[in-house]
Protein backbone atom coordinates (compact mmCIF):
# COMPACT_ATOMS: atom_id res chain seq x y z
CA UNK A 1 0.00 0.00 0.00
CA UNK A 2 0.85 3.66 -0.60
CA UNK A 3 1.58 5.69 2.50
CA UNK A 4 1.06 9.61 1.45
CA UNK A 5 1.16 10.72 4.70
CA UNK A 6 4.80 9.42 5.31
CA UNK A 7 5.97 11.11 2.17
CA UNK A 8 4.29 14.38 2.42
CA UNK A 9 5.64 15.26 6.18
CA UNK A 10 9.00 13.53 4.83
CA UNK A 11 9.11 16.64 1.84
CA UNK A 12 7.42 18.72 3.84
CA UNK A 13 10.29 18.90 6.48
CA UNK A 14 12.80 18.66 3.74
CA UNK A 15 11.23 22.17 2.15
CA UNK A 16 10.55 24.31 5.47
CA UNK A 17 13.92 23.82 6.65
CA UNK A 18 16.55 22.38 3.84
CA UNK A 19 19.78 24.09 5.44
CA UNK A 20 19.53 23.13 9.07
CA UNK A 21 20.82 19.79 9.92
CA UNK A 22 18.94 18.29 13.14
CA UNK A 23 21.55 16.00 13.92
CA UNK A 24 24.29 18.23 13.71
CA UNK A 25 21.74 21.27 15.16
CA UNK A 26 21.24 19.01 18.24
CA UNK A 27 25.20 18.07 18.71
CA UNK A 28 26.06 21.70 18.83
CA UNK A 29 23.30 22.70 21.34
CA UNK A 30 23.81 20.23 23.38
CA UNK A 31 27.41 20.71 23.28
CA UNK A 32 27.35 24.30 24.19
CA UNK A 33 28.27 26.03 27.87
CA UNK A 34 25.96 25.45 30.21
CA UNK A 35 25.10 29.09 31.98
CA UNK A 36 25.00 27.50 35.25
CA UNK A 37 28.49 25.89 35.77
CA UNK A 38 29.47 22.34 35.80
CA UNK A 39 26.90 21.36 38.76
CA UNK A 40 23.70 22.80 36.83
CA UNK A 41 25.59 20.87 33.61
CA UNK A 42 25.48 17.65 35.29
CA UNK A 43 21.82 18.26 37.23
CA UNK A 44 20.46 19.11 33.71
CA UNK A 45 22.36 15.36 32.17
CA UNK A 46 21.27 13.40 34.93
CA UNK A 47 17.47 14.94 34.40
CA UNK A 48 17.70 14.06 30.39
CA UNK A 49 19.04 10.17 30.91
CA UNK A 50 16.05 9.75 34.06
CA UNK A 51 13.46 11.24 30.76
CA UNK A 52 14.65 8.96 28.34
CA UNK A 53 15.07 5.92 30.50
CA UNK A 54 10.96 6.88 31.47
CA UNK A 55 10.35 7.17 27.66
CA UNK A 56 11.81 3.96 26.71
CA UNK A 57 10.78 2.01 29.55
CA UNK A 58 7.24 3.28 31.16
CA UNK A 59 5.09 4.90 28.57
CA UNK A 60 1.96 3.86 27.04
CA UNK A 61 3.38 3.55 23.46
CA UNK A 62 6.97 3.74 23.79
CA UNK A 63 9.57 0.81 22.18
CA UNK A 64 9.74 -1.06 25.68
CA UNK A 65 5.61 -0.85 26.33
CA UNK A 66 4.82 -1.92 22.71
CA UNK A 67 7.48 -4.71 22.73
CA UNK A 68 6.11 -5.98 26.25
CA UNK A 69 2.27 -5.80 24.73
CA UNK A 70 3.00 -7.32 21.32
CA UNK A 71 4.90 -10.49 23.33
CA UNK A 72 2.09 -10.52 25.22
CA UNK A 73 -0.34 -10.77 22.71
CA UNK A 74 2.07 -12.44 19.54
CA UNK A 75 0.25 -15.82 18.88
CA UNK A 76 -1.52 -16.67 22.09
CA UNK A 77 -5.17 -17.33 21.74
CA UNK A 78 -7.45 -15.10 23.58
CA UNK A 79 -9.06 -16.81 26.71
CA UNK A 80 -12.61 -17.25 24.29
CA UNK A 81 -11.44 -16.39 20.86
CA UNK A 82 -8.79 -17.20 18.12
CA UNK A 83 -5.51 -15.56 17.49
CA UNK A 84 -4.51 -12.00 16.98
CA UNK A 85 -0.81 -12.04 15.49
CA UNK A 86 1.32 -8.67 15.48
CA UNK A 87 4.27 -9.98 13.02
CA UNK A 88 3.56 -7.34 10.81
CA UNK A 89 2.11 -4.18 12.64
CA UNK A 90 4.87 -1.69 12.98
CA UNK A 91 3.27 0.93 15.17
CA UNK A 92 1.68 0.10 19.07
CA UNK A 93 -1.99 -0.46 18.89
CA UNK A 94 -4.10 2.14 20.96
CA UNK A 95 -6.74 1.06 23.05
CA UNK A 96 -9.65 0.82 20.77
CA UNK A 97 -7.69 -0.90 18.16
CA UNK A 98 -7.17 -4.05 21.10
CA UNK A 99 -10.63 -3.60 22.30
CA UNK A 100 -11.66 -4.20 18.38
CA UNK A 101 -8.89 -6.72 17.54
CA UNK A 102 -10.10 -9.07 20.37
CA UNK A 103 -14.10 -8.44 19.51
CA UNK A 104 -13.35 -9.80 16.01
CA UNK A 105 -11.89 -13.25 17.25
CA UNK A 106 -13.59 -13.89 20.35
CA UNK A 107 -16.66 -15.16 18.52
CA UNK A 108 -14.98 -18.13 16.98
CA UNK A 109 -11.44 -20.40 18.38
CA UNK A 110 -10.61 -21.24 14.88
CA UNK A 111 -10.05 -17.49 13.36
CA UNK A 112 -6.81 -15.54 13.37
CA UNK A 113 -6.31 -12.11 13.15
CA UNK A 114 -2.89 -10.59 11.48
CA UNK A 115 -2.18 -6.85 11.74
CA UNK A 116 -0.42 -5.10 8.93
CA UNK A 117 1.65 -1.97 8.93
CA UNK A 118 -0.73 -0.37 7.76
CA UNK A 119 -3.25 -0.78 10.73
CA UNK A 120 -5.46 2.45 12.03
CA UNK A 121 -9.02 2.82 13.02
CA UNK A 122 -10.93 5.57 10.41
CA UNK A 123 -12.19 8.02 10.46
CA UNK A 124 -15.68 6.13 10.88
CA UNK A 125 -14.58 4.00 14.06
CA UNK A 126 -13.92 0.75 12.05
CA UNK A 127 -10.70 -0.74 12.05
CA UNK A 128 -8.65 -1.52 8.69
CA UNK A 129 -5.34 -2.83 7.56
CA UNK A 130 -5.83 -6.32 8.95
CA UNK A 131 -6.49 -10.26 7.47
CA UNK A 132 -8.98 -12.25 9.14
CA UNK A 133 -8.53 -15.95 8.83
CA UNK A 134 -11.28 -18.48 10.56
CA UNK A 135 -12.61 -21.85 9.27
CA UNK A 136 -15.10 -22.21 6.12
CA UNK A 137 -17.65 -23.46 7.44
CA UNK A 138 -17.85 -21.51 10.35
CA UNK A 139 -21.31 -18.62 10.28
CA UNK A 140 -20.49 -15.99 7.91
CA UNK A 141 -21.47 -13.74 10.94
CA UNK A 142 -18.32 -14.22 12.71
CA UNK A 143 -16.70 -12.23 8.98
CA UNK A 144 -15.80 -8.66 10.02
CA UNK A 145 -17.39 -6.72 7.29
CA UNK A 146 -17.92 -3.03 7.87
CA UNK A 147 -19.80 -0.69 5.29
CA UNK A 148 -16.31 0.80 3.59
CA UNK A 149 -14.73 -2.39 3.40
CA UNK A 150 -14.54 -2.86 -0.41
CA UNK A 151 -13.07 0.94 -1.02
CA UNK A 152 -10.29 1.01 -1.98
CA UNK A 153 -7.46 3.09 -4.29
CA UNK A 154 -7.51 3.91 -8.06
CA UNK A 155 -4.59 4.96 -9.80
CA UNK A 156 -3.60 5.77 -13.39
CA UNK A 157 -0.68 7.38 -15.66
CA UNK A 158 -1.38 9.97 -18.01
CA UNK A 159 0.22 9.67 -21.31
CA UNK A 160 1.78 13.34 -22.12
CA UNK A 161 4.67 14.58 -22.68
CA UNK A 162 6.75 17.13 -20.41
CA UNK A 163 5.31 20.06 -22.33
CA UNK A 164 1.96 19.52 -21.56
CA UNK A 165 2.54 18.74 -18.16
CA UNK A 166 4.21 22.05 -17.99
CA UNK A 167 1.05 23.43 -19.94
CA UNK A 168 -1.44 22.32 -17.22
CA UNK A 169 0.56 22.69 -14.47
CA UNK A 170 0.73 26.70 -15.22
CA UNK A 171 -2.96 26.69 -15.14
CA UNK A 172 -3.63 26.88 -11.91
CA UNK A 173 -6.74 29.11 -12.16
CA UNK A 174 -8.55 27.00 -14.94
CA UNK A 175 -7.27 23.58 -12.70
CA UNK A 176 -9.96 24.79 -10.27
CA UNK A 177 -12.66 26.05 -12.26
CA UNK A 178 -12.37 22.73 -14.48
CA UNK A 179 -12.22 20.23 -11.15
CA UNK A 180 -15.10 22.08 -10.17
CA UNK A 181 -17.32 21.74 -12.95
CA UNK A 182 -16.40 18.03 -13.18
CA UNK A 183 -17.27 17.18 -9.51
CA UNK A 184 -20.56 19.15 -10.07
CA UNK A 185 -21.56 16.86 -13.03
CA UNK A 186 -21.03 13.78 -10.77
CA UNK A 187 -23.02 15.06 -7.95
CA UNK A 188 -25.55 15.09 -10.23
CA UNK A 189 -25.19 11.98 -11.91
CA UNK A 190 -25.22 10.29 -9.03
CA UNK A 191 -28.62 10.81 -8.54
CA UNK A 192 -28.84 6.50 -10.04
CA UNK A 193 -26.41 5.18 -7.92
CA UNK A 194 -25.43 1.48 -7.66
CA UNK A 195 -27.84 -0.63 -6.35
CA UNK A 196 -27.73 -4.57 -5.49
CA UNK A 197 -30.03 -5.01 -7.63
CA UNK A 198 -28.10 -3.81 -10.75
CA UNK A 199 -25.96 -7.35 -10.58
CA UNK A 200 -26.47 -9.22 -13.52
CA UNK A 201 -29.07 -12.03 -14.15
CA UNK A 202 -27.88 -15.79 -13.73
CA UNK A 203 -28.49 -16.53 -17.44
CA UNK A 204 -27.60 -20.52 -16.81
CA UNK A 205 -30.22 -23.12 -16.91
CA UNK A 206 -30.24 -27.02 -16.80
CA UNK A 207 -32.07 -28.71 -19.57
CA UNK A 208 -32.65 -32.24 -20.85
CA UNK A 209 -29.97 -31.31 -22.94
CA UNK A 210 -27.26 -30.22 -20.62
CA UNK A 211 -26.26 -26.87 -19.44
CA UNK A 212 -27.52 -23.92 -21.42
CA UNK A 213 -24.96 -20.57 -20.73
CA UNK A 214 -26.39 -17.58 -22.31
CA UNK A 215 -23.29 -15.96 -22.70
CA UNK A 216 -24.23 -12.50 -24.45
CA UNK A 217 -25.89 -11.51 -21.46
CA UNK A 218 -24.27 -12.27 -18.35
CA UNK A 219 -22.31 -9.38 -17.76
CA UNK A 220 -24.86 -7.35 -18.69
CA UNK A 221 -26.23 -5.13 -15.49
CA UNK A 222 -29.85 -5.25 -15.13
CA UNK A 223 -29.63 -1.12 -14.49
CA UNK A 224 -28.00 1.58 -15.69
CA UNK A 225 -25.75 3.13 -12.57
CA UNK A 226 -23.47 6.15 -12.54
CA UNK A 227 -20.42 6.52 -9.73
CA UNK A 228 -20.86 8.41 -6.69
CA UNK A 229 -18.60 11.11 -5.42
CA UNK A 230 -15.70 9.95 -4.09
CA UNK A 231 -13.85 10.36 -1.06
CA UNK A 232 -10.91 12.04 -2.82
CA UNK A 233 -9.75 12.71 -6.56
CA UNK A 234 -7.21 14.42 -8.11
CA UNK A 235 -4.25 14.76 -10.31
CA UNK A 236 -0.84 14.36 -9.16
CA UNK A 237 2.96 15.55 -10.76
CA UNK A 238 5.85 14.17 -9.83
CA UNK A 239 9.32 14.63 -11.13
CA UNK A 240 10.75 11.31 -10.95
CA UNK A 241 13.26 9.40 -12.78
CA UNK A 242 12.40 7.03 -15.93
CA UNK A 243 13.02 4.00 -18.41
CA UNK A 244 16.21 5.64 -18.30
CA UNK A 245 17.96 5.65 -14.25
CA UNK A 246 19.90 9.10 -15.69
CA UNK A 247 17.19 11.25 -16.99
CA UNK A 248 14.52 12.77 -14.53
CA UNK A 249 11.14 13.47 -16.14
CA UNK A 250 8.07 15.17 -15.54
CA UNK A 251 4.99 12.52 -14.57
CA UNK A 252 1.34 13.46 -14.48
CA UNK A 253 -0.95 10.70 -11.99
CA UNK A 254 -4.42 10.43 -11.61
CA UNK A 255 -5.67 9.33 -8.38
CA UNK A 256 -9.07 8.03 -7.04
CA UNK A 257 -10.56 7.31 -3.40
CA UNK A 258 -13.81 5.39 -2.86
CA UNK A 259 -16.38 3.18 -3.68
CA UNK A 260 -19.76 2.54 -4.28
CA UNK A 261 -21.70 3.72 -0.66
CA UNK A 262 -25.04 3.06 -0.99
CA UNK A 263 -24.62 -0.53 -2.70
CA UNK A 264 -22.04 -1.39 0.08
CA UNK A 265 -24.63 -0.31 2.98
CA UNK A 266 -27.11 -2.56 0.98
CA UNK A 267 -24.49 -5.51 1.45
CA UNK A 268 -23.39 -5.05 4.99
CA UNK A 269 -27.41 -4.87 6.38
CA UNK A 270 -27.69 -7.98 3.92
CA UNK A 271 -24.74 -9.72 5.90
CA UNK A 272 -26.37 -8.91 9.39
CA UNK A 273 -30.18 -10.55 8.39
CA UNK A 274 -28.46 -13.59 6.97
CA UNK A 275 -24.83 -13.79 8.24
CA UNK A 276 -26.10 -16.75 11.05
CA UNK A 277 -27.86 -18.52 8.09
CA UNK A 278 -25.20 -19.02 5.45
CA UNK A 279 -21.52 -20.48 6.11
CA UNK A 280 -18.61 -17.82 5.76
CA UNK A 281 -17.55 -19.33 2.64
CA UNK A 282 -20.95 -18.83 1.28
CA UNK A 283 -20.21 -15.14 2.06
CA UNK A 284 -16.67 -14.79 0.37
CA UNK A 285 -18.03 -16.76 -2.82
CA UNK A 286 -21.14 -14.70 -3.19
CA UNK A 287 -22.37 -13.16 -5.97
CA UNK A 288 -23.49 -10.03 -4.41
CA UNK A 289 -19.73 -9.69 -2.71
CA UNK A 290 -18.21 -10.58 -5.71
CA UNK A 291 -20.18 -7.64 -8.20
CA UNK A 292 -19.48 -5.11 -5.24
CA UNK A 293 -15.54 -5.58 -5.58
CA UNK A 294 -15.68 -5.45 -9.19
CA UNK A 295 -18.34 -2.55 -9.18
CA UNK A 296 -16.44 -0.29 -6.48
CA UNK A 297 -12.98 -0.78 -8.92
CA UNK A 298 -15.08 0.33 -11.81
CA UNK A 299 -16.58 2.78 -9.95
CA UNK A 300 -12.99 4.49 -9.64
CA UNK A 301 -12.10 3.97 -13.03
CA UNK A 302 -14.91 5.64 -14.72
CA UNK A 303 -14.56 8.43 -12.43
CA UNK A 304 -10.64 8.54 -13.61
CA UNK A 305 -11.57 7.93 -16.96
CA UNK A 306 -14.21 11.15 -17.02
CA UNK A 307 -11.47 13.31 -15.25
CA UNK A 308 -8.95 12.80 -18.01
CA UNK A 309 -11.57 13.90 -20.30
CA UNK A 310 -12.43 16.87 -18.45
CA UNK A 311 -8.52 18.00 -18.11
CA UNK A 312 -7.82 16.67 -21.89
CA UNK A 313 -5.43 13.87 -20.79
CA UNK A 314 -5.15 10.33 -22.18
CA UNK A 315 -5.08 7.29 -20.43
CA UNK A 316 -5.22 3.85 -21.23
CA UNK A 317 -8.71 2.37 -21.11
CA UNK A 318 -11.32 0.42 -23.16
CA UNK A 319 -13.32 1.00 -25.14
CA UNK A 320 -17.19 0.38 -23.82
CA UNK A 321 -19.82 -0.10 -26.57
CA UNK A 322 -23.02 0.72 -25.07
Amino acid sequence: MLSPSASVSLSSSAHTSPSVDPVSSALTASAAPPPCGAKGSRLRLRTMLAMVHWWWAGGLNTPMAYKKRRHSMQGKKMASGGTIRLDFALHALDADEEATCKGMVERERGARLTLMPTHHMNAFGDLTGFKFECPAEVAGACLPISRRMFFGHTAAQALEGEESIMRLMAREQDNRATMRAFLESVEAAAASPALLDCIPDNNDAFTAHGLLRGTDLRTVECKPWMPEVPESIGIYHAYMRGYNRDVRAHKMFLCCSGGLEKASDAFCNLMIDVGDKCTAQEVVDSEEAWWLRKACSRARCRLLKGLADAFGLRVQHIQVMM
